[in-house]
Formats: C-alpha cells, structure tokens, sequence
C-alpha cells in the first residue's frame, strides 16, 4: 500500500507532466477571445445582438476562418470591433487576425480597385472628349 507522501508526489508529477503538454498547446487569438466572451459572461448571441454581427462572422473570426466573409473590406472593422468589445487592444488583435489567417486587405484591394478603375475607363472611352487649348 502507498503511502500518502508517495500518492502526494505521484499526483505533483502527473500535474507538472499535464503542465508542460499545456504549455506546448499554441493559444490563437479565437481562443483568447472565446475565453474573454466567456470570462464576461456573453454567448454568441449577446455578442450578435450588442454589435449586430451575424453570428457566422464571429465565429469565422473565432475560428480564423476568413472564407466565410462575403465582403473582405469589412473584416477589419469586424475583428476591431469584437476585440474592443472584449476588452481587448483592435489594433494588436487584428494584426494578430492577420498573422494567423495569412490576411491581407491591401493586395485585394488593389486588384479590385485596379480591375474597377480599367472597367470604368473601358465604359467611358469614346464617350466623350477632352479638348486641350
């Protein structure tokens, strides 16, 4: 039979072995926030309704999932705005959003405006003239 010191120190190195597995876990941003929503006491659908996010958004952000946005242009705003909600820095979790996803607004952007601007130049060539005098 084990004695009580032995049970004590068995348990102590099943907890120290459980906390260095934790501590190779890697925590996302998602995690953090469904911690923050959950610390504040908030389901989904509080969060839907106080920030009018449908709740597809907020659980593609919890989850890092930027293809579940029809609109990327607005993603900023959604993952700023969550964060603020929760308490936490917009800026530093989006550019967190951003290094986890691998999301980038500039470059689409640029392509659609670029692809806009030769649409539009395509619709309005011989439309109308330019006199120089």
């Amino acid at each position: 039979m084990k004695s009580i010191s032995e049970i004590l120190e068995t348990r102590k190195w099943v907890k120290f072995e459980m906390l260095q597995q934790f501590d190779k876990c890697e925590v996302t941003l998602g995690d953090i926030m469904r911690g923050e929503r959950a610390t504040l006491g908030k389901t989904i659908t509080d969060v839907r309704l106080e920030l009018r996010l449908s709740k597809k958004y907020i659980l593609a952000i919890e989850s890092g999932d930027i293809s579940a946005f029809r609109c990327l242009k607005f993603v900023p705003g959604y993952v700023r705005s969550y964060a603020h909600y929760l308490g936490l820095n917009p800026d530093q979790a989006f550019a967190t959003f951003c290094i986890e996803t691998g999301f980038s607004l500039g470059s689409e952007q640029q392509r659609n405006m670029r692809a806009w601007l030769l649409n539009y130049i395509h619709l309005l060539n011989g439309r109308f003239s330019i006199k120089v005098s």
